[in-house]
C-alpha cells in the first residue's frame, strides 16, 4: 500500500523510506546495476518527472531499508496538484533454482498533495498557530472560506479566518455571552443571535458582560423599538422547567438606552452586536457555586408587537 506523505506547501522536501524483499521475504537490497528508477506522476495521468528526486539504497547501512527524497522545490510541483512516487524495473537476486538469478519489480511507494486536500480541524490549526509568517495558501486550500495568504506576527482582521473554524471547533469566550465564529486579537467574536440560548460561562462570584444580536421584525432592534426590558438571574436544577431566581436579580427594569445600541458595535470582547449587559454583583450576589449551571433571562417589550426574549446559558467555574 502506498504511503501517504500528506497535504503539503510547494518547496518543501518529503522523504519515503520504503523496504525491499526477495522472493524469500528475507530483506535483499536491488542490483547495484539495475537498482531501477524513481519518478513523480502528476494527478493520476502520464505526465512525470525525476526532477529533485534522490534515490539511496542501503539506507541507514541496512540491507533492504531504501529511501527517496523528493525535493518539491523544482517547477512541476506546483499548487493544487496530487502526486504519486513510483519506482520502476528494480532487479533483485533470486535463487538459482527457480530459473533466473534475479526478479524485476514495479511499485507504487507513495502519494502526496499540495495544497489540494481538505485539511483537518488540527491542520488548520497548525497552519494558523505554527506557521506565523509563512505562506499558509499550500495549508488552507483555496476550496475553504478562508482569505488567508499570509499569516503575519499579529491577526488582526477575524474575518480573515471565517470558515476556517466552526462554531464547535471553538471553545467559548469565557465570562461573555457569545460563540465564536472567528478569531482575532484585535477584535472579540461575533455575537449570537437570540433564536437560541447563548452559551457563556462566569467565574464564581464573577460579573459577565453578556453581549448579543437582537432582532425586532427581521431588523436589529433600536432603543426606540424598546418600551421595556427587565432580567432575571436563574438557578438551574436538574429538569429543564427547575430554575430558581436569584434574590436581588429578578424582574429588574433596565433602561434601553444603557443596554441597547442604535448601530452594531466591535470591541476587543464582541464584534457586531446592539446588546450589552453587565450583571451587578456588587450588592446582590449571583453566580456563588462553581460547578451549577444558571441562566440569564432577559424580556425586552417592544413599543409595538409581542416580546423578544434573550437568554444566556451560563457555566459558573
Amino acid at each position: 500500500m502506498a504511503q501517504q506523505l500528506g497535504n503539503i506547501q510547494a518547496g518543501q522536501t518529503l522523504h519515503c523510506y520504503f523496504e525491499s524483499y526477495d522472493i524469500f521475504g528475507c530483506s535483499a537490497r536491488p542490483m547495484d546495476d539495475n537498482p531501477g528508477i524513481v519518478r513523480v506522476y502528476k494527478d493520476g495521468g502520464s505526465t512525470y518527472t525525476a526532477d529533485g528526486l534522490t534515490y539511496d539504497t542501503d539506507c541507514f547501512l541496512q540491507a533492504g531499508i531504501n529511501r527517496v527524497s523528493i525535493d518539491t522545490s523544482g517547477g512541476f510541483y506546483e499548487l493544487g496538484h496530487d502526486y504519486v512516487l513510483v519506482l520502476i524495473g528494480a532487479f533483485f537476486f533470486t535463487h538459482p533454482s527457480l530459473g533466473s538469478p534475479q526478479i524485476q519489480k514495479n511499485l507504487v511507494l507513495a502519494e502526496f498533495s499540495i495544497g489540494n486536500r481538505q485539511p483537518d480541524a488540527e491542520s488548520v490549526a497548525d497552519a494558523v498557530m505554527n506557521h506565523t509568517g509563512e505562506d499558509a495558501t499550500g495549508l488552507i486550500p483555496t476550496n475553504l472560506d478562508a482569505k488567508v495568504s499570509t499569516i503575519g506576527d499579529g491577526l488582526t482582521d477575524a474575518s480573515d479566518f471565517t470558515g476556517v473554524f466552526s462554531a464547535s471547533v471553538l471553545a467559548n469566550a469565557p465570562r461573555t455571552g457569545m460563540v465564536l465564529s472567528a478569531s482575532s486579537l484585535a477584535r472579540g467574536p461575533e455575537a449570537s443571535l437570540t433564536d437560541e440560548d447563548i452559551v457563556a460561562t462566569v467565574f464564581k462570584g464573577g460579573s459577565p458582560r453578556l453581549c448579543a444580536l437582537v432582532y425586532l421584525n427581521g431588523s436589529p432592534i433600536t432603543q426606540a423599538d424598546v418600551s421595556t426590558i427587565t432580567y432575571t438571574v436563574y438557578e438551574l436544577g436538574s429538569r429543564p422547567d427547575d430554575r430558581t431566581a436569584i434574590t436581588g436579580h429578578t424582574d429588574v427594569s433596565l433602561s434601553a438606552a444603557n443596554v441597547i445600541y442604535d448601530s452594531l458595535q466591535t470591541d476587543a470582547q464582541a464584534s457586531k452586536f446592539n446588546f450589552a449587559h453587565q450583571v451587578p454583583v456588587s450588592v446582590h450576589s449571583a453566580f456563588t457555586t462553581a460547578g451549577r449551571s444558571y441562566q440569564v433571562e432577559y424580556l425586552i417589550t417592544p413599543t409595538v408587537g409581542e416580546v423578544v426574549i434573550a437568554r444566556f446559558s451560563i457555566s459558573c467555574i
